[in-house]
Order: C-alpha cells, then sequence, then structure tokens
C-alpha cells in the first residue's frame, strides 16, 4: 500500500512550484507554475509508464490529495495527458498559500505513486534530473516501496 508522501517531498514540491513561478513569465501564477512541472514530469515518465499510465496516476494523486486539502475535492482533472486540474484553485477565492499548499500535495502524491510503480532510482532520480537547482532530500522510502 503506498502511504502519503514523506513531509521532505511535500516541502521540496512546494519549493518547486515557487521555483516554476518565479521562472514563469507571471511570478505570480500559481496555475502555470504547477503546469510547467506536471508537464515535465509527464514528458519524462510516460516513455516509462505510457500516457494512459501517467493519466491514471495523475488522477489518483488527485483524489490522494483532495483528502487532505478540499478545495481540489471541487476540481476534475483532465484524461489528456496535459495534466489540467480544473479549475484550478483561484489564488483571490482562496488563500494563496493554501492553493500552492494544495498543488504541492497533489504533485506530491504523484512523485510518491511513480516511487511506488517504477522505483526510487526512476521515480526520484527524475525529479533531480529535471530540476538540479532545486534542493532535494531524497525521503526515506517506506519498507513497501522498492528504492
Amino acid at each position: 500500500m503506498v502511504q502519503r508522501p514523506p513531509p521532505s517531498l511535500v516541502d521540496f514540491t512546494r519549493r518547486l512550484l515557487q521555483y516554476e513561478m518565479e521562472r514563469a513569465n507571471d511570478p505570480g501564477d500559481l496555475a502555470d507554475g504547477f503546469r510547467r512541472v506536471c508537464h515535465a514530469l509527464h514528458d519524462r515518465q510516460a516513455a516509462l509508464i505510457g500516457t494512459a499510465g501517467f493519466d491514471a496516476l495523475f488522477a489518483r494523486a488527485h483524489i490522494l490529495a483532495a483528502r487532505d486539502h478540499p478545495i481540489l475535492a471541487a476540481t476534475a482533472v483532465s484524461p489528456r495527458g496535459d495534466c489540467s486540474v480544473s479549475p484550478l484553485p483561484a489564488v483571490p477565492a482562496v488563500d494563496a498559500q493554501e492553493g500552492l499548499d494544495a498543488l504541492a500535495t497533489l504533485l506530491a502524491h504523484l512523485i510518491w505513486l511513480l516511487v511506488a510503480f517504477i522505483g526510487g532510482t526512476l521515480g526520484l532520480g527524475t525529479v533531480c534530473e529535471l530540476w538540479p537547482e532545486v534542493p532535494f532530500e531524497r525521503p526515506d522510502a517506506d519498507p513497501e516501496v522498492e528504492q
């Protein structure tokens, strides 16, 4: 059974979203930062697990993250491989930190599910390769999840 992602992974995905938001044309655009991270993960992992596999993990991560962040319960994910969550939590309507935390948790669940299905070397190694400039402390995996 895949458990919740470790706090260090959630912290990393929060910093990763902030990093990608800063790199975007509109530094406050949470939706754009989220899409940039998710598309990069999709582009790298779809070769291993296919677009349908990635979409299934993304949908499952959405369900798991919505348990901790009710604002995600009112959203839907797209089954088209485009990392779409609609409507994304609108920052003015939702506290900006709450929106960031919700999407960071969604990404953390997605990465942790990748670790469960393809292992830590491929799942977490990809993250380190894609964003070497964002400090990342590899979490200890659950004993049931192969590293």
